[in-house]
């Protein structure tokens, strides 16, 4: 949204409401979410080629991190309101280099 600035009413004494329609709202949330979820994607990308440099000293094959994100994305150890929680994150990162 362009104007987003002119309505946040951060430290104003007046607020300015702008009304928009309810398609208008949830283009705004499902692009939020989008972008969202691929900062989120590039970072379990990130950190999984570096670990797996670190420890062997080469990159992953495209086969290997593509079975990395899907075990993230799909997996069945974890409910879906966990699925992308740190804790979850971290114990699915040591489990499947343990398993490497």
């Amino acid at each position: 949204v362009e104007d987003f600035e002119d309505f946040t009413n951060f430290k104003e004494d007046i607020f300015k409401i702008k009304i928009i329609s309810n398609e208008k709202r949830l283009q705004i949330i499902n692009t939020y979410h989008q972008v969202r979820a691929d900062e989120v994607l590039n970072y379990y990308l990130d950190y999984f080629k570096k670990r797996f440099n670190k420890a062997f000293r080469k990159l992953p094959t495209e086969d290997l991190t593509g079975q990395f994100i899907r075990g993230i994305i799909e997996g069945n150890d974890c409910t879906e309101e966990t699925r992308f929680s740190q804790e979850r994150f971290i114990k699915y990162v040591n489990n499947f280099f343990n398993v490497l």
